[in-house]
């Protein structure tokens, strides 16, 4: 009984995606958005998220904006409820909220630091 119940949470939780190291192959700066290659293969299979956003600080209409490269390695957080439709204004927005931690509502936070960059 317990066997059972230990599956089904590790198949609850292997839905949910929180936070992920990737790599950059791409950025437009313009929109603020990236492609994330993810560092961890997923079912043996290489991801690549498309169009992600890139968080940089922001307050008073003032920003601080370090461009990211391609090569770069960064920290990727998922959202818990879509992310394009809370991104669209400054409101609260209604969200499905039985799509949660989904890995396309992704957003690049900062970068990392490898072992091989010290």
């Amino acid at each position: 009984m317990i066997d059972k119940i230990s599956k089904l949470i590790d198949v609850k939780l292997d839905n949910i995606n929180t936070v992920a190291l990737g790599i950059i192959t791409s950025v437009d700066l313009t929109k603020f958005r990236c492609n994330v290659k993810l560092k961890h293969k997923i079912q043996g299979q290489e991801i690549e998220l498309f169009d992600v956003p890139i968080a940089f600080p922001k307050f008073n209409n003032c920003s601080v904006i370090i461009a990211p490269k391609e090569g770069d390695v960064v920290l990727v957080v998922f959202s818990k409820y879509e992310l394009e439709e809370q991104l669209k204004n400054r409101e609260p927005v209604d969200v499905n909220e039985l799509l949660r931690f989904n890995i396309n509502n992704a957003i690049i936070i900062a970068g990392v630091y490898t072992q091989v960059d010290s």
